[in-house]
């Protein structure tokens, strides 16, 4: 009794799929030229004496399902805590007026 073999295959695309990557990679440098430069800002606050001052901003809590509460606060806390770690932004506390999202509507 002989053991039967196994010879591995290659994956190779098919003539369309080859076709479609061959077009896409030629027309990536016909559209370079016409692509504009990555445009950011980012300003910085300075108080009376020179003093950097982060800047406050409002981490909303996720809207969940009922029985995902404790997540989502979970995620939004993670994010304030990134954000605050940075230097750059001074998270607002949790029960502030901002904060009061109760549904995607409003």
């Amino acid at each position: 009794m002989t053991q039967p073999t196994c010879t591995p295959r290659l994956l190779v695309p098919s003539r369309r799929k080859a076709l479609q990557l061959l077009a896409g990679s030629a027309a990536l440098p016909l559209l370079m030229p016409f692509a504009g430069p990555a445009l950011a800002q980012l300003s910085f606050r300075v108080g009376p004496g020179g003093q950097f001052q982060p800047m406050p901003i409002a981490i909303a809590p996720f809207l969940s399902g009922s029985g995902s509460e404790e997540t989502s606060a979970t995620v939004a806390g993670v994010i304030a805590n990134n954000l605050a770690r940075t230097g750059y932004f001074d998270p607002l506390p949790p029960d502030s007026p901002l904060h009061a999202v109760s549904s995607i509507t409003r």
